[in-house]
């Protein structure tokens, strides 16, 4: 957030701001009519950075219309809303414009409102006077959310009852469990599938508006032990879940007091094709974080899915349990070949 204040100055001309040249010459000095004034301008700005830390900063600039000389000054202080803490740099200056920036770094008790405060002012050698009077301040403010993030699965957990996201989990699977169960998606196929929700429990709890991305990192398929499928995603180009449709972003819809969720549930199934007794896998591995207004409000949050599945001679697809710790959703990251090894 910035705070700007312009202004045209009348005053201080470029005539009046040129040194003048005296070359052994005493005489009358006829003063021109002024060229144009110019604008000058002070702000404060403030933001919040991806791993919690708050800067601030503040400008001056005193830049002229044309090669006049100008000294900018700005003391910038930012202030913590709890503990009061403050990053103050000592009085900074520059030709024509200076700008300088503060930080403090993330502090779970230390959450809220940060104030950012700069003492402008701005001296001119041709008029020997300050143009930006001495005590000009500007300010600007910026709130710390911060989200710390978890996962839910496994039978028989279900989809938390203050998750406004569940309505739309249950269209999508035909049921609000959690864990690996066999899903109906909206246009009948059945999958097998494993359901996580993903909780964020937001400070200050009253914050609003968080969202959450989340990218898949690396994919394989399999058919038995044969790979099918393998994907290593740009991380800085795709986010495969930016759908707030399955996330619930009010830390306290249905008196979630301070949680934000965002459910999911990867899954797999045979292909038509496939005989029957043929195992199909699937591992992956995702990354998540929590956002607001464009920020990322999170430390990276990483969870996995892997399921095997095999076809039958009739009928849905049945688990393949022949792996130990398959079929399963957890944190963390997950192995990619077929028999997590």
């Amino acid at each position: 957030m910035n705070s700007k204040i312009e202004l045209t100055h009348p005053v201080c001309s470029s005539i009046l701001c040129s040194i003048l040249r005296v070359a052994g010459l005493i005489g009358l000095l006829t003063l021109f009519a002024a060229e144009p004034s110019y604008s000058y301008s002070w702000y404060s700005g403030a933001s919040v950075g991806s791993d919690g830390t708050v800067y601030g900063w503040g400008v001056t600039d005193g830049t002229p219309t044309t090669n006049m000389y100008h000294v900018a000054y700005v003391t910038t202080t930012l202030t913590s809303p709890v503990k009061r803490r403050q990053a103050t740099l000592g009085q900074a200056s520059a030709h024509n414009m200076v700008r300088e920036d503060v930080s403090l770094p993330f502090d779970e008790g230390d959450l809220g409102v940060y104030t950012v405060t700069s003492l402008n002012d701005a001296y001119c050698y041709g008029c020997l006077c300050y143009f930006i009077p001495i005590g000009t301040r500007s300010s600007a403010s910026t709130t710390l959310p911060w989200v710390v993030m978890s996962l839910r699965t496994g039978m028989p957990a279900m989809v938390s009852p203050d998750d406004s996201a569940g309505d739309a989990y249950y269209l999508a699977v035909h049921t609000k469990y959690l864990g690996t169960f066999l899903a109906v998606d909206p246009v009948g196929n059945h999958l097998w599938s494993t359901g996580v929700e993903i909780m964020g429990k937001v400070y200050p709890s009253s914050f609003t508006g968080i969202t959450f991305k989340r990218q898949l990192m690396t994919r394989r398929v399999y058919k038995g032990s044969v790979e099918v499928t393998s994907r290593r995603i740009d991380p800085a180009n795709n986010y495969n879940d930016t759908d707030t449709t399955f996330q619930d972003t009010d830390p306290q819809s249905g008196g979630s007091r301070g949680v934000v969720y965002d459910v999911d549930a990867p899954g797999i199934g045979s292909d038509s094709s496939d005989a029957p007794g043929m195992i199909t896998r699937k591992r992956d591995n995702f990354r998540e974080w929590a956002y607001f207004n464009g920020q990322v409000v999170s430390l990276p949050f990483d969870w996995f899915s892997r399921l095997s599945v095999v076809k039958p001679s009739t009928g849905y697809d049945q688990l393949s349990n022949g792996i130990s710790g398959d079929n399963t959703a957890d944190t963390g990251t997950t192995k990619i070949t077929w028999n997590l090894q």
